[in-house]
């Protein structure tokens, strides 16, 4: 009976072990290429950490991205001081900066640059100084309605 009890578990136990398979069917997502393609707007403004939105009028302000160049509306202090140019991500999938390379210059500008969405809209903001390093800018934009 003990014999028997042990070649059960033992059965049963190599069946169990047989019975599994590793599958290899894991498969790694990709993180798609960041599209900025469109006219955005800028819905925030500070100066040092000083809200500038209701203080200007930031409303006729556009920036147009296609998918390497970009056209100013408006021009405002911002990272260039041309309307036109070509632009840049460090990365296309994973972007931390922008760069912008005015049209008429050989010089690019670049910036940290966030991509959150937030209340189910993306965002991008970017942070600059135009000129005076002791000043920070930082612009939140959203694609024009």
């Amino acid at each position: 009976m003990k014999r028997m009890k042990w070649s059960l578990l033992l059965f049963f136990s190599l069946a169990f072990l047989w019975s599994c398979k590793v599958e290899n069917n894991l498969k790694v997502p990709t993180e798609p290429i960041k599209s900025i393609n469109g006219t955005w707007q800028i819905i925030a403004a500070t100066e040092n950490g000083s809200d500038l939105t209701k203080l200007y009028d930031f409303s006729q302000f556009r920036i147009t991205f296609t998918d390497s160049t970009y056209t100013i509306t408006n021009l405002l202090p911002f990272m260039v001081n041309t309307t036109t140019g070509k632009w840049s991500f460090n990365d296309p999938q994973y972007p931390f900066t922008m760069t912008l390379t005015p049209t008429d210059s050989s010089s690019s500008v670049s910036s940290p640059l966030q991509y959150p969405v937030v209340g189910g809209v993306r965002n991008m903001i970017l942070t600059f100084s135009p000129g005076c390093p002791q000043n920070s800018y930082e612009y939140t934009l959203q694609l024009a309605q």
